[in-house]
């Protein structure tokens, strides 16, 4: 008989973590994946199941998501958020499909919004379709902000069941909804290189709230739902208006404007371009240093490229705005390998870039066996920081391996596979994507090495 988990996330959601748990009773795993909650959200989650998994709080939606569904071992994955019930009549249609002779890969289904006490029938409130349920292996998000897309591989199928969510169960959180969406809708207009003006104002401040609020209390019957109706229409409506004031307050006070959260989103176009011109100090700094090194490669390619290489990963990992920490990995291996010293990149960059690189600097004082062993024992305990730039380290070092490869024997090779994946598994959950990216080229690694 075909497995199923139900795989959810959340931070600080004691509350209403008892509902939906106790919804996926039914099925053979529960994952929970708690974003350091400071409440009793764990607590309530032990009730319930033994699979409960830490995860920072800052990360991005789809990442968590891939995450918990990593931790399932079963043929199934149905994915729930902690405001949503899956009721009786939707559990038994889950199972019933995936027991069938030939089932899909993915379905969608219907869900019903309750809003203050009330499912919502109108508005484009329902069916509000889902893409939850899907065979393990065979989905995966792409890498997004917000409002992620589920990707299956091949046709999907629909249940006729609605899963049940309830988003808004008071005022305040109406607006607690808005003010989240607010926000990252400014996130997102910022990162499109939009700033404030007053052209741009009176359709976000007049207009396109005036649309929305008629398109979905009028054009899409809104009214039909009563208050409950009325206010979902009208709190939507304010989500574009709040936006612009936050973008242009976090471009007039820059980083401090949320509290330190997500507050990379927000630097005003002159940090940028500092933070450009120090990444490129750094870049010169250690082409200088590293001017007569090369890679261990048959092409002997100049060492600089492989802390660039490491630099664009952290990147494209969605880290760049993160000048300072693309600057410790274009320098990381300058203590180490040249007559540079902590006190001469404190001095030009910095103390945080200076203590990223030296949190992943080897002792050479030690045998390198010895050094490995100790990289393996003390990453879980490095920043996450360091745990990142080591991570796209040694992605760089397989790549070159396999593309590559340096004069070692074939154990060798193996072996420093091996110890990759050592220290890949002591920070499991830094970032599922590079891990993924990691996994996946060290079984390229071990194929080739198979395949002569």
């Amino acid at each position: 008989m075909a497995t199923i988990a139900i795989c959810l996330f959340g931070h600080n959601e004691a509350a209403r973590l008892p509902r939906a748990l106790e919804s996926a009773t039914w099925a053979d795993q529960i994952v929970y994946v708690d974003c350091e909650s400071t409440d009793a959200s764990q607590e309530v989650a032990r009730r319930y199941t033994d699979r409960i998994y830490p995860f920072h709080d800052d990360a991005i939606i789809t990442d968590i998501r891939t995450f918990s569904f990593e931790q399932a071992t079963t043929d199934w994955i149905f994915y729930l958020d902690p405001d949503e019930v899956i009721p009786p009549a939707l559990a038994a249609e889950i199972r019933a499909v995936i027991s069938s002779e030939r089932p899909l890969n993915g379905y969608r289904l219907p869900r019903r919004n309750h809003v203050l006490g009330q499912w919502l029938r109108y508005g484009r409130q329902y069916p509000d379709t889902q893409l939850r349920l899907f065979r393990k292996g065979k989905a995966h998000f792409p890498p997004q902000v917000e409002h992620e897309r589920l990707r299956v591989e091949g046709p999907l199928g629909k249940l006729r069941e609605a899963l049940h969510h309830f988003p808004v169960e008071t005022p305040m959180a109406a607006m607690d909804k808005m003010n989240y969406y607010s926000t990252t809708a400014a996130i997102r207009l910022l990162r499109a290189g939009k700033r404030p003006t007053l052209l741009r104002a009176v359709p976000h401040l007049v207009l396109r709230p005036a649309v929305r609020f008629f398109r979905r209390y009028f054009l899409q019957r809104g009214f039909l739902d009563g208050w409950p109706g009325f206010i979902t229409a009208f709190v939507s409506s304010l989500e574009m208006p709040f936006a612009y004031f936050k973008m242009w307050y976090f471009v007039r006070h820059g980083d401090g404007a949320l509290g330190g959260r997500q507050t990379w989103a927000f630097k005003d176009n002159a940090r940028v371009r500092g933070g450009a011109t120090r990444l490129l100090t750094a870049v010169r700094f250690a082409a200088e240093q590293h001017r007569d090194h090369r890679r261990k490669g048959k092409i002997a390619a100049p060492y600089i490229n492989h802390p660039i290489g490491v630099a664009e990963r952290l990147a494209g990992a969605g880290l760049e705005h993160d000048s300072e920490l693309l600057m410790a990995a274009v320098l990381h291996d300058v203590i180490e390998d040249t007559q540079a010293t902590e006190e001469e990149l404190t001095a030009r960059f910095g103390p945080r870039v200076a203590a990223i690189v030296m949190e992943v600097t080897d002792d050479k004082s030690f045998q390198e066996a010895e050094r490995k062993e100790r990289v393996v024992a003390s990453i879980a305990a490095k920043s996450k920081e360091a745990r990142l730039l080591k991570l796209c380290d040694l992605i760089e070092n397989v790549n070159d391996v396999i593309h590559h490869p340096p004069n070692w024997s074939e154990s060798r090779k193996n072996r420093y596979f091996d110890w990759g994946e050592r220290v890949v598994a002591a920070m499991a959950g830094i970032h599922p994507r590079l891990e993924r990216e990691f996994t996946e080229l060290v079984a390229q690694g071990r194929r080739q090495l198979k395949a002569g």
